[in-house]
């Protein structure tokens, strides 16, 4: 094979790689499906959107003034103790899951933490609950039964959201 040959076969080769790019790059472009929607950003000074929560019981309660009042004092208080609680948790489950850079994992302190980690789950669990009675305590008789009913709902939008489906 002589050199103008080897050139040609070059520049050829050269040419199809090229033309191979082109058309990758425009399916690529063609089938884009545009940006994603942007997440809808949590309401501020909560994890769970409590503020939301906390407006739509507000709402739906029909709470007067010294009601609300007393249940933003209600809920700062919860939420000072959930965030100590959730503080502690996080550690934990941050010293537990090191036990697995360990060839053999410590079995009495995995033990320890995990039980740590529910006992600071049930207590959580207890707060809550004990925050809602205290908020319930708070409604007149005829707030009462519309607190029954919507409770779940405000349970369910406290509910951490379960991560988006991949493709």
């Amino acid at each position: 094979m002589n050199i103008f040959a080897k050139i040609r076969f070059t520049h050829l080769a050269l040419v199809v790689l090229v033309l191979l790019n082109l058309g990758s790059l425009s399916a690529l472009w063609l089938n884009h499906k545009g940006p994603h929607p942007p997440r809808p950003p949590h309401p501020p000074h909560s994890p769970h959107g409590g503020r939301s929560v906390a407006a739509f019981l507000e709402r739906e309660l029909d709470l007067s003034k010294a009601q609300r009042e007393a249940f933003k004092k209600l809920r700062d208080a919860h939420h000072q103790a959930a965030r100590a609680l959730l503080k502690d948790m996080r550690e934990q489950r941050q010293a537990f899951f090191d036990l697995l850079g360990s060839d053999t994992p410590d079995q009495v302190k995995m033990t320890a933490l995990s039980q740590a980690i529910g006992h600071n789950q049930a207590a959580l669990e207890l707060a809550t609950f004990n925050h809602f009675n205290q908020l319930r305590t708070l409604c007149d008789t005829t707030q009462k039964p519309i607190f029954d009913r919507v409770v779940h709902e405000a349970l369910s939008m406290m509910a951490p959201k379960p991560p988006p489906r991949r493709h």
